[in-house]
């Protein structure tokens, strides 16, 4: 087998290659900021949205009939 070693890094600069790194972390922060801003805005605006008017309405609940036992068509266990 032969040993393959790929120059480091600073190596690779200091000979002039030009090499673009991909480095995730800027953005994976951005995609975090969105995502609080995003929410950070609606918790915002939910804490201060006015509710002026509501649907009130008075009413009556009323039970047709008794309870009923349920069985199953071929016997056995409901579940």
């Amino acid at each position: 087998m032969t040993d393959i070693s790929l120059p480091a890094i600073n190596e690779t600069r200091a000979l002039g290659a030009t090499t673009k790194l991909t480095d995730f972390r800027s953005i994976a922060r951005m995609g975090y900021i969105a995502i609080l801003v995003s929410f950070g805005g609606f918790g915002l605006w939910a804490a201060t949205a006015p509710l002026d008017s509501a649907a009130v309405a008075s009413a009556t609940v009323a039970v047709t009939s008794d309870k009923k036992p349920i069985q199953h068509l071929e016997g056995g266990i409901v579940q």
